[in-house]
């Protein structure tokens, strides 16, 4: 059985409900939020992707068992992408969506602006709401939703009210709230339609400035751009961010549009309107209990630990650690049916996996040890009958085609 399995057997496939993704991307959001107010003393924050990957290695311990986790994470996403939270979600943390796919050089700023407005309206309704929890859903109020937008876009009158205006329109009649994802989802849209537009603006000027049309820029064509598109800059700041740009082009002496582009959002000089992340953002949690994602998780491990203490109990040397296993399994199932303490099931689940993993890499390094034996003698015998048949063909050619000691022909 276990050999028949070893081709799957550690390839870990989950398939996550809907309802499970959307409460996970909230516990990740509501994670940052808190691990962002801490990072503001120490350095930039991490992205979400980042924050994911070590948020999940956090809670597995082994980089393999993470990245396959991650791995079912991309899959159920891109199978839930019609749901605005997981399309979203999906976005922010690296994969193509309906809402686009966010330039690396503003993965950053990006995050950072839906985070921060996150914790505008966490600050409004007290934090998530109960049935984040229970639905991985919450609504917002009309004035709440109508205050992000003006916070999201507050140098653009017109954005303001196309979105103000989108957010009307899905508000039921008779009602007062919206629900969270779509609200976040349009304000998305917009940032993104804004980053388009600043994006064609920057080639504009970019072309503009490209006088002798080569589609680069010179030392002299750059400084003079630079003075139009950003004339607060002193021009003794000019030579230094085109060396910068230098580093980023393709060319060894000018700048490239994408470069061009790059260095004055880096600076800030043709960049979106920051949002400030509101004072108390790092006290916004949530009890997230973890118990949908274990089960969903332990229902495809758990017949591939399960092969594995089948394997090891019929080894003298490692029997017993086969019946620890077990029971170890026992009690994670007891956890998980009990859902009370979330923080006991990782820590057992974390000893299963570690466990599960040392032995499977063990069993298949003896599978392969064993394969390659074989292998050896099979050529081993190969040879032998190869050389068998040789030595009696040689004999019977001896036979067939040399002359007789009586056949006189050869006189």
């Amino acid at each position: 059985t276990f050999l028949r399995n070893m081709g799957t057997i550690s390839y870990i496939n989950v398939n996550f409900r809907a309802d499970t993704l959307r409460k996970f991307a909230m516990q990740i959001y509501c994670e940052k939020m808190i691990s962002d107010a801490l990072d503001h003393i120490d350095g930039p924050p991490q992205s979400i992707e980042e924050f994911a990957y070590d948020f999940l290695l956090n809670k597995f311990g082994l980089q393999t068992i993470t990245e396959t986790h991650l791995r079912s994470l991309v899959q159920s996403i891109r199978s839930h992408s019609v749901l605005p939270r997981i399309s979203l979600f999906g976005r922010l943390i690296g994969i193509p969506s309906e809402y686009g796919n966010i330039p690396e050089d503003l993965v950053h700023e990006s995050n950072s602006f839906f985070i921060n407005l996150l914790t505008h309206i966490h600050a409004k309704t007290e934090g998530p709401l109960p049935s984040e929890m229970y639905e991985g859903r919450s609504s917002i109020s009309f004035s709440v939703a109508k205050d992000t937008v003006n916070r999201a876009f507050p140098n653009s009158a017109h954005r303001r009210k196309l979105l103000n205006a989108a957010v009307s329109k899905i508000l039921p009649q008779g009602a007062d709230a919206v629900d969270l994802d779509t609200v976040m989802g349009y304000i998305m849209k917009g940032w993104d339609e804004e980053v388009m537009a600043n994006e064609q603006q920057l080639k504009d000027y970019f072309v503009e400035g490209d006088e002798d049309g080569d589609g680069v820029l010179n030392i002299k064509e750059f400084t003079a751009t630079i003075a139009k598109v950003a004339p607060h800059v002193p021009k003794n700041s000019h030579r230094g961010l085109f060396r910068e740009a230098l580093r980023m082009s393709d060319s060894p002496n000018r700048i490239t549009p994408n470069a061009f582009s790059k260095v004055l959002r880096a600076h800030g000089l043709y960049a979106m309107e920051p949002v400030e992340p509101h004072p108390a953002a790092g006290t916004f949690r949530l009890a997230f209990d973890d118990f949908d994602f274990l089960n969903q998780s332990w229902k495809e491990v758990k017949e591939k630990v399960r092969l594995v203490v089948e394997e090891i109990q019929g080894e003298s040397t490692v029997g017993k650690a086969g019946q620890d296993l077990n029971r170890q399994m026992e009690g994670f199932e007891e956890l998980l049916e009990a859902r009370s303490n979330s923080e006991a099931a990782w820590q057992l689940y974390r000893r299963i996996l570690v466990t599960y993993s040392c032995h499977l890499s063990r069993i298949e390094s003896s599978y392969r040890e064993m394969h390659v034996a074989d292998m050896r003698r099979n050529r081993m015998t190969n040879r032998a009958d190869t050389f068998v048949g040789e030595t009696k063909m040689s004999n019977m050619s001896r036979l067939v085609y040399s002359p007789s000691r009586n056949d006189n022909s050869g006189r």
